[in-house]
């Protein structure tokens, strides 16, 4: 498509390939890169029509409550609505914006083939944007596991212990200890699971940890002959050891996740998801404990309809003044909840 006589590039943007709807099919498509509790799936996503859930706390369980029609009648067997809280979904809105600087020598006077060119660009922003909104919800997600949701900075979006009450687990593994029997330190984490399912599954354990948790547990007197076994089987295989080294029936890993931020200050800082010298330990296999409920974008044309699971980010474009450009707004909307925070077991050397 070539512009016209009287046109300018930016008019090309009226183009339905730039509508709300296909740039966030766009956006969408972009492969997610960003960190093992993606990998692992840890978080699944689920649509929810409102910008709220509404959890119950009924015997150290977090169960999601149905919504209704005003006027109608609640959930049945909610006797003790003390026990129920609402949580507002977090709005993690982003700006960019494609200039004329992004443009400039990319169309060649004359070319037909402006429309491709400009689609090119714009998905190479995009990209940038979808990056940021999936790191953002990797931090999120692991924070939730930890049982404290963060904001980007670190401060506390919600508490899940202090909301309901619940009293963090933390196993001392003593692994600065020669003699500790690591294996019973394992028992007591998978027996303090089973006892707090409370009608949950789980299949197996997984222990996400700081390097130098995992050093300090791989090279512990009573793990070190078993880790090395396992390191010569991965080496012939050719895979990285530090996935999924299993121990005492739980699997440990190295989690490496961390992202920057920048302060009040304008300073950019690091924060990493799993502190230095602790893991966090959790039951795979589960049915419902772990979920990111996605609320509605903010935008009129998406008013009370439920996001499908691949439709984590939403995007429009808006014409700069003075031809200077394209504003692109992207959004997202991720609610993770651990519904079962209890379960989780902060580990430390």
């Amino acid at each position: 498509m070539a512009a016209t006589q009287n046109s300018t590039v930016l008019d090309l943007f009226d183009d339905p390939v730039f509508s709300a709807r296909a740039l966030t099919d766009a956006i969408n498509l972009v492969p997610n890169n960003y960190g093992r509790a993606n990998e692992l799936n840890l978080f699944p996503i689920r649509g929810v029509a409102t910008t709220y859930v509404e959890i119950e706390y009924k015997n150290g369980v977090l169960n999601l409550l149905r919504t209704a029609e005003r006027g109608a009648r609640g959930t049945a067997g909610l006797r003790g609505r003390r026990n129920v809280r609402i949580f507002k979904i977090p709005h993690i809105p982003h700006i960019d914006a494609l200039l004329a600087a992004d443009l400039q020598n990319r169309i060649p006077f004359g070319a037909t083939n402006v429309l491709e060119r400009i689609q090119d660009a714009t998905n190479e922003k995009l990209e940038d944007m979808t990056s940021k909104h999936h790191i953002t919800l990797e931090a999120m997600r692991m924070s939730a596991l930890d049982g404290v949701l963060l904001d980007a900075d670190g401060s506390v979006i919600i508490d899940y212990y202090a909301e309901f009450g619940i009293t963090r687990k933390t196993v001392d593994f003593e692994l600065d200890v020669t003699t500790t029997e690591v294996k019973n330190k394992n028992m007591e984490v998978l027996r303090y699971m089973e006892d707090n399912l409370l009608g949950e599954t789980m299949t197996s354990a997984r222990a996400l940890c700081s390097p130098e948790f995992f050093d300090a547990y791989t090279t512990h007197p009573n793990v070190k002959a078993a880790y090395q076994y396992y390191t010569s089987q991965q080496e012939v295989l050719r895979n990285d050891v530090r996935r999924g080294f299993k121990h005492a029936n739980i699997f440990w890993e190295e989690y490496r996740g961390n992202a920057n931020y920048v302060a009040d200050d304008g300073s950019v800082l690091n924060r990493k998801f799993i502190p230095a010298g602790e893991a966090r330990i959790y039951p795979e296999g589960t049915r419902q404990t772990f979920q990111t409920y996605l609320a509605p974008p903010d935008a009129m044309s998406e008013v009370n309809s439920a996001p499908g699971p691949d439709q984590l980010i939403y995007v429009t474009q808006e014409r700069l003044d003075h031809d200077a450009g394209i504003e692109f707004k992207s959004q997202s909307n991720p609610l993770p909840l651990n519904k079962r925070p209890a379960l989780v077991v902060t580990a430390t050397i």
